[in-house]
């Protein structure tokens, strides 16, 4: 209500988990389909947002670790403490992301708004996409005393498997997407 009181612009920070994870390579025109709770209550955030004129989703697959402690809560987080702990992991071959750090899509978003971008909808990630098990093993480099097993194989039966959007649209207009490893890296430090 303050936003449209003042008529301001708003991005609201989105997923790629509205989409099923069937077919990969979304684009802003493809229709959301989210499966989970946590899913469907972002994409009842972006029909909100998209009824304002100023508004904008921002869709993305966010990686990173929380700054001060290690939470386990995100994918690069419990792999860091399962590698620097030596316990054993699965990690999957079939399930394909473009992520991005919390660093990136922080200067991202101030591209967008330097630059004064509004479309609907804008997918941001990573130019290029790797399995889960290939960022696993990109993080597994940074830990080399690693004495655990690490199993790759496919997911459960019914896993959102291609969770990787197109960003074809935001490199279009000017702005630059990095590699997966590249942000890999740029989390680990």
């Amino acid at each position: 209500d303050a936003v449209k009181d003042t008529q301001a612009s708003i991005i609201y920070i989105s997923t790629v988990s509205v989409f099923p994870g069937v077919k990969g390579d979304y684009t802003e025109t493809d229709r959301p389909f989210p499966v989970r709770v946590y899913d469907q209550t972002k994409f009842k955030g972006e029909k909100f947002i998209r009824e304002y004129k100023h508004g904008m989703v921002l869709r993305l697959n966010l990686i990173g670790l929380h700054p001060n402690v290690i939470r386990e809560n995100n994918f690069v987080e419990w792999l860091t403490v399962s590698f620097v702990n030596n316990r054993d992991v699965k990690l999957y071959q079939d399930i394909i992301i473009n992520p991005l750090s919390a660093q990136t899509a922080a200067g991202l978003i101030g591209e967008i708004i330097q630059k004064k971008i509004h479309t609907p909808v804008l997918h941001i990630g990573s130019h290029d996409k790797m399995s889960k098990a290939g960022v696993g093993l990109l993080v597994k480099e940074r830990v080399p005393n690693y004495s655990g097993r690490i199993a790759v194989g496919n997911a459960p039966a019914g896993s959102p498997k291609e969770m990787w959007l197109n960003t074809e649209l935001a490199q279009g207009l000017g702005l630059r997407m990095p590699s997966v490893k590249d942000e890999i890296k740029r989390v680990l430090g």
